[in-house]
């Protein structure tokens, strides 16, 4: 599913669910302030550019407003969560799970605003809402790609940040690997960041120095350097 699809019909269950449609409130879409935080640019042809491509995919396709913000930094996540709280938003949207522990600290204390952490692991109701995508199913599909395709029995796979989910997935992938080749190598690693170009290359030709002829990077601009 891409992720511009999740975000339109999360909207819809939130806006149905936790805006107040069901106890009768008439309020057209426009009229709800919603925000899009993200930890990074969205042109960075990964994770937060599929994000802003669902926050435009909703505007048109729904009739919301909803504002985004961008290059959002670990320190400065609380204090965004409290400024649109602070301000009545009802909806808070941050993408990853990185923001999920500021999310329920602050979410408690704004009970009219509903905060969601896509790909987040966290629930603390009423108005914590974490989405948790089948991220893993299609990194399998990829795996078993590589396991087919790879010529040197070698491949190489990083994450951003070796948190539960990213270990899931790359296990995930590393598992459809060897269906396709029960024998392959897998160089894995970590580039602890989600933004450093120049790190990727130089982790991408390290695992190509060492025979991989596949690579795969799960690490947002980080992986523009592969």
């Amino acid at each position: 599913m891409k992720y511009s699809n999740l975000i339109i019909k999360v909207l819809l269950v939130v806006l149905v669910l936790s805006l107040g449609v069901t106890s009768g409130i008439a309020k057209a879409p426009s009229d709800y302030k919603m925000v899009l935080i993200l930890p990074g640019p969205i042109n960075d042809q990964s994770w937060n550019a599929a994000n802003y491509a669902g926050l435009l995919a909703c505007n048109n396709t729904l009739g919301t407003n909803m504002e985004y913000v961008e290059n959002v930094q670990a320190s400065d996540y609380e204090s965004t969560f409290r400024n649109y709280g602070e301000r009545g938003y009802d909806l808070v949207i941050s993408a990853g799970t990185q923001f999920d522990e500021a999310a329920n600290r602050v979410g408690p204390n704004y009970p009219k605003t509903s905060y969601c952490v896509f790909n987040g692991m966290i629930a603390n109701p009423p108005n914590i809402c974490p989405v948790l995508p089948k991220e893993y199913e299609a990194s399998f599909l990829a795996g078993l790609i590589a396991g087919y395709t790879t010529k040197t029995g070698k491949i190489g796979i990083a994450g951003g940040f070796p948190n539960k989910l990213m270990i899931r997935l790359l296990n995930t992938y590393e598992y459809g690997a060897r269906i396709g080749s029960p024998r392959v190598e897998v160089i894995r690693a970590y580039a602890n960041s989600w933004s450093d170009v120049t790190l990727g290359k130089q982790m991408a030709g390290s695992m190509i120095d060492k025979g991989a002829d596949v690579l795969f990077f799960y690490a947002n601009q980080v992986g523009l350097g592969a």
